[in-house]
């Protein structure tokens, strides 16, 4: 006996269930990136934190080889292990501090919607 062939109405509601179901898989899908793609923003905003205070300890390590070798030079012109003729090095010292504290106050500053933004990521 001859299976009996499927009438039309069968076949497009077999049709429509399926394109459903891949419908709800895609929004599924969607979900689930959406979730990763926040979390990997979350892990490269934690990572370009971390690099940042590498950088910022690889800075405060190259001031003070400065400092001591600023110190170490003045130093010795005082004791007169060498002579140098430095009289604007404490202007420039004096300076270059301001400098440096004008700029600590420019790197410090953030966006509060991009701490916000990380913090939802967590809690989820």
């Amino acid at each position: 006996m001859a299976a009996e062939k499927p009438s039309r109405e069968d076949i497009d509601r077999k049709i429509e269930d399926l394109e459903q179901r891949l419908e709800a898989s895609v929004r599924k899908l969607e979900a689930q990136a959406n979730k990763l793609g926040k979390k990997l923003e979350a892990k490269a905003e934690h990572i370009g934190e971390e690099f940042k205070s590498r950088s910022e300890a690889g800075s405060a390590l190259f001031w003070g080889v400065i400092a001591i070798v600023i110190g170490a030079i003045w130093l010795g012109n005082n004791l007169h292990w060498f002579h140098f003729r430095l009289p604007w090095l404490p202007v420039i010292l004096i300076a270059a501090g301001v400098y440096m504290i004008l700029m600590s106050g420019q790197h410090g500053k953030r966006s509060p919607n991009r701490n916000s933004q990380t913090e939802e990521v967590r809690d989820e």
